[in-house]
């Protein structure tokens, strides 16, 4: 696979195509890489943190929110958009057995849940290994990880600590043991139950931020009622943009 045809959204390079990603062999090749799956919170993010945007640029930045997609494809930049947890589910189903994949996050009762999920829905994955690390700061997470002996034998790893702490990881990870990382999102707490994943409808009306928020009100509604304001406000900056 050749290099990531992107577009891009006030600096930040979206890939235009997620289909090619998700094959047995198009993760790590032609090189490792690092991936993130970009919602409205990460986008938020990165625009008030210019070196975090590099960061995310200097890898593979996928479309994971409805507001985004749609606000490119009102621009004339249309991109492809998957949730996380598709993606996850999609590349783990292609994989016939090709790679060793290993899962950070942030609690070990449920990294042995997906494990067994994993096992039980996609008997060809091999596990290379999980990692549960301390609540710190994304550079002692690093650092822990870094002296896993198991990640060693890992072709793809899988970063379910949120962002922007996991896309920190996945960066620098990818580029200190050469192997592909994903910064997922909560794929893991979808796949295992732990969350429910919202109905197919608000999926795809691009209200599932809505559905989340009356799951967990007290733990979201911070992130969505500023979030979603401050991404308008963003929004409106790059029609202004595009219109001169």
């Amino acid at each position: 696979m050749g290099k990531t045809a992107t577009t891009n959204l006030l600096g930040l390079n979206f890939c235009k195509q997620i289909s090619p990603l998700i094959t047995s062999d198009a993760i790590g090749f032609p090189k490792p890489n690092h991936y993130h799956l970009t919602a409205v919170s990460t986008f938020n993010f990165a625009m008030d943190h210019p070196q975090f945007k590099d960061i995310l640029n200097s890898g593979v930045v996928i479309c994971d929110s409805k507001p985004i997609f749609l606000t490119l494809k009102i621009l004339k930049n249309s991109v492809e958009m998957i949730r996380g947890t598709d993606f996850m589910r999609c590349v783990l189903k292609s994989d016939p057995g090709l790679r060793n994949h290993f899962f950070i996050g942030s609690n070990s009762e449920k990294l042995f849940k997906l494990c067994e999920f994993i096992s039980t829905n996609y008997p060809n994955v091999r596990i290379a290994g999980t990692f549960s690390p301390p609540f710190t700061d994304h550079e002692n997470i690093i650092n822990l990880i870094l002296q896993n002996q198991e990640l060693k034998t890992a072709d793809i790893v899988w970063v379910g600590l949120g962002s922007p702490k996991q896309d920190y990881v996945a960066a620098e990870i990818s580029k200190k043991l050469n192997v592909s990382a994903i910064g997922i999102g909560a794929a893991f707490d979808f796949l295992t139950g732990y969350a429910r994943e919202a109905p197919r409808i608000f999926r795809l009306s691009g209200f599932e931020w809505f559905y989340r928020l009356i799951i967990e009100p007290k733990r979201l509604w911070r992130r969505y009622l500023f979030g979603n304001l401050k991404f308008i406000r963003l929004a409106f900056r790059a029609f202004m943009q595009s219109f001169r």
